[in-house]
């Protein structure tokens, strides 16, 4: 049997409150069998930037972790507030040890990447060493996490202490029976927050939506929740949300929803089924990290059709009925994760307005018509014996390149061989795809005051480095992508007007065509220059499928074009030939008003069965 493993996440007024903090360690304490505790301090670090002159940058309400923010936040919660917890742990008896995820390579992350907004040094985590953390509980040591993480090249990262406790609880879950508390201000989920006896007792998936729409719950709430409910969906048996006074016992209960509480009843007809299922997930928000309300919609579908869906965290798949280990598998992978809202939007974006044979509404186009189209596609031939097995996924986090999307899940499906990717491609054959990385430059020079000839400046070093950088040509050319392209696209340097900057620091958005990986790319870019280039990330590579590829050979036979497309997709992730081909127009992606007809719905359907019926035609498929 699994031993317990509790993880409390508490937050930095924890922390400031001695009395709260001394009842909600000793509680921590008393807990029996293996802990572990994650601790925030945003507030505190918001002071200590204020009270040195540097407030934490702001856009659209969110905090940027500059260069200096990042040295305030590391201060504050690996340094003050993390030896404050480790101390008095100590002091009542707990063997606490102090860690960040950078400490024995405890929580490897990434650099978030850039779409919209650039959140600066915010991480996203990859990956927890679940051997080491196993080591130091068995030899009764309690870890205490800050919200510091690493890239493993020497770049450490803030990340939010609500998402490492949670995906913490979520690796741990693995080798125990994790309960995951989260300790809020208040005794738990409040209707009215001024009212005790408001309390929610318990939460499930089916309730938190109700809330949602009702305004009851709201806020930073919201992510909070999304964290717990993932956590469930990933293994971890219990979820708790409670206040410093109820750590133990008592608070809001999470709990997913009963299966039998869902029920989908076919209207017989695949397109028509696909074109309802559509306008559902319209209506249900999904922004990426927090699709775990479609990701019940889609599980449910497929169990209300007849067919047997599994679900890790927020990606849903299902296996074609005739599985054979020994045939070839395709896989059919779209996203049912959202971009934001943009902004000019006449309609309600999760309204699903239909205007004629216009379905108006966010995700319509992007790319939830190809994920209900290769859903529908993958049920018509779910019963039949075919030369290849089908996997259908519908997959989350695409939209920001998430850890928890397509890349968490290959491991679960098993080898396959080719996939196709339901991105709007007005369903012509994209058989390649500009690849993407950000590299961050660093040029160091040596400090002087600028009335005397004093020092070596950083900035022209830069300056220097990146005019090589935008004269640079890469010799292979593809004649689907064009050649590769590395941009220079943010500069920072100096403090002082007088001062010769030591340090320059600038970013390069690099696009790559299928002649190139990524690794190579900046490995001849940094050999050129002084300055220190380093990739924030390797895995959003350049991918493609031969021209002679059975799939591709059928769609040409169907009189279908092909070429190369300069957008990214979750092809970036998957280690063998894709072909994105999808419903929809990709001009449309993203915009005010998105919409899709559902002539185009239904076409696509018939054309992705097309599509695979003439590879079940071919003589051989490899």
């Amino acid at each position: 049997m699994q031993n317990q493993l509790t993880i409390l996440k508490i937050g930095g007024k924890v922390i400031e409150d001695e009395t709260r903090l001394k009842k909600v360690l000793a509680d921590f304490h008393a807990i029996k069998g293996h802990k572990i505790l994650v601790h925030g301090g945003g507030k505190r670090a918001s002071q200590v930037g204020e009270q040195m002159g540097h407030p934490a940058p702001m856009i659209e309400g969110r905090r940027i972790t500059d260069a200096t923010t990042l040295e305030i936040v590391t201060m504050v919660y690996a340094g003050l507030y993390n030896k404050k917890v480790v101390s008095q742990l100590q002091s009542i008896g707990c063997n606490a040890l102090g860690v960040s995820g950078a400490d024995a390579n405890l929580i490897q992350a990434h650099k978030r990447i850039v779409k919209t907004i650039d959140y600066g040094f915010a991480g996203d985590i990859d990956a927890v060493d679940q051997e080491q953390l196993h080591k130091l509980l068995v030899a009764e040591v309690t870890p205490v996490f800050c919200a510091i993480t690493h890239d493993r090249q020497g770049q450490l990262l803030n990340t939010n202490a609500d998402t490492i406790a949670s995906t913490l609880a979520r690796a741990m879950s693995k080798q125990y029976k994790v309960e995951l508390v989260l300790c809020l201000d208040l005794p738990g989920v409040m209707v009215d927050p001024n009212e005790e006896a408001s309390l929610i007792p318990k939460l499930d998936t089916l309730s938190y939506q109700e809330y949602k729409t009702a305004g009851v719950i709201s806020g930073g709430m919201i992510p909070k929740l999304d964290n717990a409910f993932a956590a469930l969906q990933a293994g971890v048996e219990k979820v708790r949300i409670c206040g410093p006074y109820n750590i133990r016992t008592g608070g809001t209960s999470i709990e997913r929803a009963s299966k039998a509480t869902f029920s989908y009843q076919s209207k017989g007809s695949l397109e028509e089924d696909a074109i309802d299922l559509l306008k559902r997930l319209i209506e249900t928000p999904s922004l990426s990290r927090k699709e775990q309300d479609t990701a019940d919609l889609i599980e449910n579908f497929l169990l209300g059709v007849g067919i047997s869906a599994q679900r890790q965290q927020n990606n849903v798949w299902a296996r074609s009925a005739h599985w054979d280990a020994q045939k070839p598998t395709i896989l059919l992978n779209s996203h049912h994760d959202t971009v934001k809202p943009a902004k000019g939007w006449q309609r309600d974006p999760f309204g699903a307005t239909l205007e004629g044979e216009q379905l108006f509404g966010l995700g319509s186009n992007d790319a939830g018509a190809s994920l209900v189209g290769l859903m529908a596609t993958f049920r018509h031939f779910y019963e039949k014996k075919l030369p290849f097995n089908l996997i259908f996924a519908a997959t989350a986090e695409e939209e920001i390149s998430g850890p928890n999307g397509i890349a968490s899940l290959l491991p679960s499906l098993g080898k396959i061989d080719t996939a196709i990717v339901g991105e709007p491609t007005e369903m012509q054959m994209a058989i390649a795809e500009k690849g993407l990385m950000v590299i961050d430059g660093e040029a160091i020079g040596q400090s002087g005051h600028a009335a005397r000839n004093e020092g070596i400046n950083a900035l022209y070093i830069a300056l220097d480095d990146i005019k090589k950088i935008q004269e640079f040509t890469f010799e292979k050319i593809s004649p689907l992508l064009g050649p590769t392209k590395a941009t220079v696209t943010q500069i920072q340097a100096g403090s002082q007007h007088n001062v010769v900057p030591d340090r320059c620091t600038f970013v390069v958005d690099v696009r790559t065509n299928e002649l190139y990986s990524n690794q190579e790319v900046r490995d001849l870019l940094n050999k050129m220059t002084q300055s220190e280039l380093k990739a924030r990330s390797y895995r959003l590579n350049s991918s493609g499928i031969p021209l002679d590829h059975p799939l591709v050979k059928s769609g040409l036979a169907m009189g279908r074009k092909t070429y190369g497309s300069p957008t990214l997709s979750d092809q970036a992730l998957m280690p063998f030939p894709t072909l994105k081909m999808g419903i929809g127009d990709s001009a449309r992606s993203h915009t005010a008003d998105e919409y899709i007809y559902l002539s185009e719905i239904r076409a696509g359907i018939r054309d992705y069965i097309r599509l695979l019926e003439g590879v079940v035609g071919m003589s051989a498929y490899s």
